[in-house]
């Protein structure tokens, strides 16, 4: 079973938008590996939702998360973010495989 972190842009989005992506990039990831994985929950919602924690800190939190995973997933859009362009340079630093919607 392969353990499957995403990355995904959620500056400026709302909750709904988030989700909806998210969920998108569940089904896709799914489909190509036949339901053989787990999802990290990668998504800091209360962080993100109340603002209780700085883009740093909310990063570091997914880059711990990033080291448990055997996959990275990348939302369309992942480039033009800074925190989904440094998940992005880890995972390729130490080997972690990445996917692009």
């Amino acid at each position: 079973m392969k353990r499957v972190f995403i990355s995904q842009p959620m500056n400026g989005k709302s909750e709904e938008a988030i989700q909806n992506k998210r969920n998108k990039a569940i089904k896709e990831v799914r489909e190509f590996f036949n339901d053989d994985v787990t999802i990290i929950d990668s998504y800091l919602k209360d962080e993100h939702k109340e603002g209780t924690s700085t883009p740093c800190s909310m990063l570091g939190k997914a880059i711990q998360l990033l080291g448990t995973a055997d996959v990275a997933y990348f939302v369309d859009g992942w480039n033009a973010y800074r925190g989904c362009r440094f998940e992005y340079e880890i995972a390729k630093a130490y080997g972690i495989p990445v996917m692009e919607e």
